[in-house]
């Protein structure tokens, strides 16, 4: 039945006042959270990069979201902002303050928002521009001639996302891990054949499919690597299909040994 859920003041300090309705902090419901926060001008919180996505509905006033991957998002009273989970962001509020709607999922913790608060220090992920991914060449040269134009690995509706790479060292290791067992679709029992597909953030961007950095998951029913075989790094998760036109840059053949090993990808640097 419907609850009421009462305010409750987690953050007053004099840049800032945030009352949260929902969330670890009030309600005690982790899977979100539901805040008001007014901020006060000429400050800025320090570099983060959440586990969380996050919509922000700007009230009054304005923040300036600076990135690393473009020019600073101003976002104004009456518009409102989407961060992805694993977007490294600094949020400024300039003269004259700011009062906005936040709206964290899964909910806010201090452990989860990954604050710089000794300084900058950006995730490993952060560096990378161009997103990665390993594709059986008949199934992505099928959605070239289908009509919808989009690419799906055949695990999408399992694992609900597209998986990529962002470092382009361990995709020998994630085709190792997930893929050494594929076999051609002729029946011959060899190896099938493999590409590498190369997008980067801004056309992926271009075509409004979310990106986001998170830990390592399964393919699938294969386990996802551990954190030897990945770094302890975030990887980049597509939830959508890949489009074949407007979104790859660029396609790389890979090559494989007899027995199904990844050993190398034609032309990459």
């Amino acid at each position: 039945m419907p609850r009421i859920l009462e305010p409750v003041t987690v953050v007053k300090t004099p840049e800032v006042d945030i009352t949260e309705y929902a969330g670890n902090g009030s309600s005690g419901q982790p899977a979100i959270s539901l805040a008001h926060v007014k901020a006060e001008g000429n400050w800025a919180e320090p570099w983060q990069c959440p586990e969380f996505d996050e919509w922000v509905l700007i009230q009054k006033g304005e923040v300036h979201i600076e990135h690393s991957h473009g020019d600073t998002v101003v976002v104004k009273a009456g518009q409102a902002v989407y961060l992805a989970k694993g977007e490294r962001v600094r949020w400024v509020f300039p003269d004259g303050g700011c009062e906005y709607i936040p709206i964290c999922l899964p909910g806010f913790t201090p452990a989860n928002v990954h604050r710089e608060d000794d300084g900058p220090n950006p995730p490993p992920h952060d560096k990378h521009v161009d997103i990665y991914h390993m594709v059986q060449t008949h199934n992505w040269e099928a959605a070239k001639a289908s009509d919808e134009k989009v690419y799906y690995p055949p695990t999408y509706a399992t694992d609900g996302f597209t998986h990529a790479t962002a470092d382009p060292k361990y995709l020998l290791t994630v085709g190792n891990h997930f893929y050494k067992e594929t076999k051609a679709p002729d029946g011959s029992g060899k190896p099938s054949e493999w590409k590498l597909l190369k997008m980067t953030r801004r056309t992926l961007e271009a075509k409004k499919i979310d990106l986001k950095f998170e830990a390592p998951s399964p393919v699938g029913d294969t386990k996802e690597m551990d954190a030897e075989q990945s770094g302890g790094e975030r990887f980049p998760h597509i939830f959508g299909g890949i489009p074949t036109e407007g979104v790859v840059v660029q396609e790389f053949d890979i090559t494989r040994a007899e027995d199904g090993t990844f050993t190398g990808v034609v032309g990459l640097v």
